[in-house]
């Protein structure tokens, strides 16, 4: 964003960390019923799903968060 600062490095603050288990609330109960109704295995399922997030966080260099909700105090 405009006037933000690149981090330098990985940052594993409570924030980022509390940030990308923020979707978990949305991601298991579709996943969980598409997997239930579809009668797939659940272990290749999320075994590709923690391979995208640690991917994707290695590539930008962080974790990978949902977007910031409009309830901070920032």
């Amino acid at each position: 964003m405009k006037g933000e600062v690149p981090s330098p490095g990985f940052r594993f603050t409570r924030e980022e960390i509390s940030g990308s288990l923020g979707d978990l609330g949305t991601f298991l109960p579709l996943t969980l019923g598409h997997i239930t109704q579809c009668g797939m295995s659940p272990a290749p399922v999320f075994f590709f799903a923690g391979l995208w997030n640690v991917t994707t966080g290695i590539l930008f260099r962080g974790i990978f968060r949902g977007k910031k909700n409009g309830y901070s105090n920032r």
